[in-house]
């Protein structure tokens, strides 16, 4: 198969470009799947039956069932130290699959799609399920950038919207021309689907919030935040209100050690220096990624 005229985005910074190919998704409209863009992981502790492996939609898999949506996301700035695309796209041709050798060998490609491969919508979800970590991947080098760019400023630009602007723009432009690539079609047709689908402000404002340091102080355990921090209003849409555990009003409990009260969620035996997104257990915190993701399909 030769596939010519990728399209691709540019993400500028002064001299430097950061180039996000989406070969993966052109390929992907011929039923070829680049299966493990980055290394992703709920968690890396033994005796996981999954390896503590990551799934976009742990409901439908046979881990971490009981969860709503997406679940933590375990030492992100590692997931993209090593991973198998780039500034050039894909770098390790070892990893594609068509959707039917996924199917028939589910075991190989990963423990969440289990239960999906069993299903008559097998065909149907298997190829979501694995772009998507393409997708996230995408993210969380925006996230990155944004992170890195931050920190002379103390990372607090989430409530800025002037400074998200152009975190919003890349992170629209990712969903847009993966789904042109998906769906053959141009850009501009795929933001007229996509842009009535999706805040993209409220994903940067999120991507702002959740990945640097800002959240600290917001979701630290105990009453005396609600008074001190009331979690801010504009992160989430008006219906989603932000709870702990039970529906408590207040954050918390945390595993032990796994929350720093200045950088927020950390690694899982008390690494300050592993970022992740959200408690062990529990959420992933950046839901408009879970609505931009799901709305590169429809």
């Amino acid at each position: 198969m030769v596939v010519t005229c990728l399209p691709s985005i540019s993400l500028k910074r002064k001299a430097q470009d950061l180039t996000l190919k989406v070969d993966i998704f052109t390929l992907a409209r011929y039923g070829v799947l680049h299966t493990v863009p980055v290394p992703l992981f709920h968690n890396r502790e033994g005796g996981r039956s999954d390896g503590g492996a990551y799934s976009l939609a742990p409901t439908l898999a046979t881990v971490s069932a009981f969860l709503s949506g997406m679940g933590r996301l375990d030492n992100w700035p590692q997931a993209i130290k090593h991973g198998n695309i780039g500034v050039s796209g894909m770098r390790d041709l070892e990893e594609l699959a068509t959707v039917s050798e996924i199917i028939r060998y589910a075991d190989k490609w990963g423990n969440d799609l289990h239960s999906v491969v069993k299903t008559n919508k097998a065909e149907k979800l298997v190829p979501p399920l694995v772009l998507g970590k393409t997708l996230l991947a995408a993210m969380l080098f925006i996230g990155n950038r944004l992170r890195q760019q931050s920190i002379p400023y103390g990372g607090q630009f989430w409530n800025e919207d002037r400074w998200l602007n152009k975190y919003k723009g890349w992170l629209a432009e990712v969903s847009a021309t993966a789904y042109a690539a998906l769906h053959d079609t141009d850009v501009e047709s795929a933001r007229a689907v996509l842009d009535p689908l999706n805040d993209w402000q409220r994903y940067a404002r999120q991507v702002a919030f959740f990945m640097t340091d800002a959240h600290a102080p917001y979701l630290r355990e105990g009453y005396w935040r609600l008074f001190t921090h009331p979690f801010p209003e504009d992160i989430y849409e008006p219906t989603l209100k932000a709870r702990g555990a039970k529906g408590r009003s207040r954050f918390g409990p945390y595993r032990e050690r796994t929350f720093h009260p200045k950088k927020g969620f950390g690694g899982l035996y008390g690494q300050d220096d592993e970022p992740s997104l959200g408690p062990v257990n529990g959420q992933f915190p950046i839901r408009a990624f879970e609505r931009a993701f799901w709305s590169v399909f429809v």
